[in-house]
């Protein structure tokens, strides 16, 4: 049963590996290689002036203080989502629902412009992620 189960697993374990190595070039690679290809663009070195930054002095009566800040709407994608969302694919048969949501989370955080970005509360989708990990 053991190795039958193992079997099932691979394909989720590679995906996972896959998208951890992608992240990985992504935070640090990519970043580093156009750092060096802009640096190696420069053929004269300019010199850095330092001077003192100019200090403001803002008067508080300037402001009101009567005004609440605005709050953040509400994000499509949230905690609520993502907990709908693993029980949909559990019921879809998905072996391993929480390992794909969270590989799914993965391919649209790299997605070009960081899909959903704007629509998405990731502290809250990492939490439901989070707590039903290793049940």
């Amino acid at each position: 049963m053991g190795a039958k189960r193992l079997l099932r697993r691979i394909p989720i374990y590679m995906a996972e590996a896959i998208g951890f190595v992608v992240a990985e070039f992504r935070i640090h690679v990519i970043p580093k290689f156009h750092k060096v290809i802009n640096n190696s663009r420069k053929t004269v070195m300019e010199p850095v002036i330092r001077s003192e930054p100019q200090l403001a002095f803002v008067d508080s009566n300037m402001f009101d203080h009567s005004e609440e800040k605005a709050k953040p709407a509400p994000k499509k994608y949230n905690y609520e989502w993502a907990v709908t969302r693993m029980q949909e694919l559990e019921d879809q048969g998905v072996a391993d629902p929480v390992a794909y949501l969270n590989n799914e989370m993965t391919d649209w955080w790299l997605a070009p412009d960081g899909m959903m970005e704007n629509e998405a509360d990731f502290e809250g989708i990492a939490l439901a992620i989070e707590e039903r990990w290793h049940n």
